[in-house]
């Protein structure tokens, strides 16, 4: 791992985060302690209490920055594209460029925290919703766009539990076949 010295003294929140993602990708959420967060940003122990109150302020924090980067910020890019068949395209390589090992540790860590249960919850119904937008803007009956989003949610976090590391390009064929599928919908 990389140690990242703090410069005078304080780090953006954002630095943290990511360095709690990176610690979550190559040692899951076991590995996820305040000490191991400190030693990778050069920091005291005692910084993470005073910038977050404390683990569970930063681990509330971390979900937030979660959340906000890798739902919210997608969802909305991938809604913004005007062309309907564009924004499922911006929508795959959106799924294809997520911190992939992170997630999978966020779901392996949800199933024995309820706060984490609550915020993947929360995330897997925001992109099943964005996704289901996007199904039925191609003018996709809305009952058959919800289950097709919710197959789509559902091929990603499998790909994320199955195989990890991730394989990029193999996540990519699986969801050109799911584009294939979602399309035939139109004919």
């Amino acid at each position: 791992m990389v140690v990242v010295a703090a410069e005078h003294g304080r780090l953006p929140p954002a630095r943290y985060h990511v360095a709690a993602l990176g610690i979550l990708a190559q040692r899951g959420p076991g590995g996820l302690r305040a000490a191991t967060l400190c030693t990778a940003l050069g920091i005291p122990i005692g910084r993470i209490d005073e910038e977050f109150g404390s683990w569970a302020g930063f681990v509330e924090a971390l979900l937030e920055y979660w959340e906000a980067e890798q739902t919210w910020a997608p969802a909305e890019l991938a809604l913004a594209v005007p062309d309907a068949r564009q924004r499922v395209e911006s929508l795959k390589h959106l799924a294809t460029t997520l911190p992939h090992e992170a997630e999978a540790a966020i779901r392996a860590w949800a199933h024995c925290d309820p706060v984490v249960r609550r915020t993947q919850q929360r995330v897997d119904a925001q992109r099943t919703e964005a996704t289901r937008q996007v199904i039925a803007g191609l003018g996709i009956d809305d009952a058959v766009a919800r289950r097709l989003a919710t197959m789509g949610i559902a091929l990603l976090a499998g790909m994320q539990q199955v195989h990890g590391p991730v394989d990029v390009a193999e996540l990519r064929a699986v969801l050109d076949d799911y584009e294939r599928l979602v399309l035939s919908e139109l004919d």
